[in-house]
């Protein structure tokens, strides 16, 4: 007999790895993590997209191609990022 959260979401093998999308503001060109989910494969899907975000640096919306955009698994990554800029 398989679990209840087996039940609820597949089998626990299936379940892929997925990660927050990040772009770079092209006003201040500070990096914004978005509460956007998506794995390699939907990265790679939304390349010939414009996505629509809110920035909290400029306090405007940016249509960011589906190129620009990168994901980043975890805080300590995307700090590191940030550090970088």
């Amino acid at each position: 007999m398989s679990s209840l959260s087996e039940w609820c979401y597949g089998p626990l093998d299936s379940i892929r790895e997925v990660s927050m999308l990040i772009y770079s503001c092209p006003t201040t060109a500070k990096l914004v993590h978005t509460s956007i989910e998506a794995s390699e494969t939907d990265l790679t899907r939304l390349r010939g997209l414009k996505i629509s975000v809110w920035c909290p640096h400029c306090q405007l919306g940016h249509a960011v191609l589906g190129k620009d955009v990168q994901i980043v698994q975890d805080e300590a990554s995307l700090r590191l990022r940030s550090a970088a800029q």
